[in-house]
């Protein structure tokens, strides 16, 4: 059975971190839209309403999280500062802020501001579920337990909650409870994908992907992030399908896919630090030291 550490979620996230969401709905439903969004524009547009006022905390956030979309994380991370300087309750600000951490790996940072906007909002679904992917990544189990814990039961129609639990329990050695907690979120996905669609559908696909890898069936986690790849040119596929390739021990495919993912987002950390591992079993230790020197310049950025 592979390691769920070696498929561990960014977002983020998951995360999180890389589905195009909107920027209003988004602290009540982290599902993606199923239409892109014209960044630039919303930049324009943004930028008007800061002229006409600096304190425009909207237009600060909405501006913020285009940048953040396009991977521009200085901007983004200038804009949720000056949210938060504006108004130190919006929970909005740090959660988005918590998710820009935890792209750049930053966990201790992303800990924090999640737990910020938890305080705000104690009932903040996607701020507890991407705190939990922080303390996973950062190795504290019971905490990111506690934390998906608490995303279920807040919404038991939320499939991220029941993958980070489910991959929880694989780690301490509960298989029957990560398979139905894995099947379960599985089941609300698909139910997802029949009612959306493909433009949504990549991303659901490459979640999908990522739980049929935890229950070993290989072959529909391929599918899974095949079809993501075919419907959008995601680096969060490309990254998963890279690690996948890793797994089965073919490391230039996997070099090839963890490439293509840096070629779209070339801040994504962890595309850096699992190139690294690939390329030093290729034995090119001079590329996989130079991985290793960008993983670490990405995620010690504040």
């Amino acid at each position: 059975m592979p390691n769920s550490h070696s498929l561990k979620h960014s977002i983020i996230i998951v995360s999180l971190l890389t589905v195009i969401f909107s920027s209003v709905a988004y602290g009540q439903n982290i599902m993606p839209k199923c239409v892109e969004e014209d960044y630039d524009r919303q930049i324009a547009e943004a930028n008007r309403g800061i002229k006409f006022s600096s304190y425009n905390i909207e237009a600060y956030l909405s501006r913020g999280f285009a940048y953040l979309q396009k991977t521009d994380y200085d901007n983004a991370l200038k804009d949720f500062n000056r949210a938060i300087e504006i108004n130190p309750q919006s929970e909005k600000a740090y959660f988005y802020r918590g998710w820009l951490y935890a792209d750049r790996a930053n966990y201790d940072q992303s800990i924090q501001d999640f737990t910020t906007a938890i305080e705000i909002d104690t009932e903040y679904v996607e701020a507890y579920y991407l705190r939990g992917r922080s303390y996973d990544y950062r190795g504290d189990d019971s905490s990111a337990m506690e934390d998906y814990d608490k995303a279920i039961g807040l919404d038991n129609e939320f499939s991220y909650g029941y993958y980070g639990r489910g991959a929880q329990y694989q780690l301490m050695g509960k298989k029957l409870e990560a398979k139905n907690d894995f099947n379960k979120a599985i089941e609300i996905i698909g139910r997802e994908i029949e009612l959306n669609s493909d433009g949504c559908n990549y991303y659901k696909h490459m979640e999908r992907g990522v739980i049929y890898f935890n229950l070993s069936n290989t072959r529909q986690a391929m599918t899974d992030f095949n079809k993501s790849i075919e419907i959008k040119q995601n680096y969060v596929a490309f990254y998963y399908r890279g690690q996948l390739y890793f797994y089965n021990k073919n490391y230039k495919a996997a070099v090839a896919d963890f490439t293509k993912a840096i070629e779209v987002n070339s801040e994504f950390a962890e595309s850096y630090k699992k190139r690294a591992l690939a390329y030093e079993k290729l034995n090119e230790k001079e590329k996989a030291e130079t991985d290793r020197l960008k993983y670490l310049e990405l995620s010690q950025k504040k």
